[in-house]
């Protein structure tokens, strides 16, 4: 199998997608990468015969591709995918095909910094780590002075 590699801008793409409609090739799937500090790497993936035929374009964050699906109308869940997983913005690409609505689940192949997560209402802080530390001392020594031990009356 022969695997051709070809970059190209946003603005070249759809003349080299329109020449892989008419050479016959099949849209395989269109992949998508975050390469970090805003900006994204997509990748339309073809194949004819034995040839594999991979176009590369590099975008900004915010900006909008064209759709493929005019002459690939399979792209759409492609073009989808792209858009829920990575909010990379395809025109006319429908958002919460893979991701329900309202599940506060958000383009979650972006690399940006994930959300620390927060300690569940039921874990309280130890102690040892808070600034608490000197006052509970000063509790511990009142209670032990009305002799009850460190910790609470069992």
């Amino acid at each position: 199998m022969q695997v051709m590699e070809l970059k190209t801008t946003p603005e070249d793409l759809d003349s080299k997608i329109y020449k892989m409609f008419q050479l016959g090739a099949r849209l395989v799937v269109i992949t998508g990468n975050d390469l970090g500090n805003g900006k994204f790497e997509i990748i339309y993936h073809f194949s004819k015969g034995a040839e594999m035929t991979n176009i590369k374009i590099e975008i900004e964050e915010n900006r909008q591709i064209e759709s493929v699906t005019g002459l690939f109308p399979y792209a759409d869940i492609m073009e989808s995918e792209l858009l829920d997983y990575f909010g990379i913005k395809v025109a006319g690409a429908k958002p919460n095909v893979f991701l329900e609505a309202g599940s506060g689940i958000c383009t979650p192949l972006r690399k940006e910094k994930k959300p620390e997560e927060k300690p569940k209402a039921t874990e309280r802080p130890k102690v040892e780590d808070s600034p608490a530390k000197d006052l509970m001392s000063v509790v511990d020594k009142k209670l032990a002075n009305k002799g009850i031990p460190k910790g609470g009356a069992d």
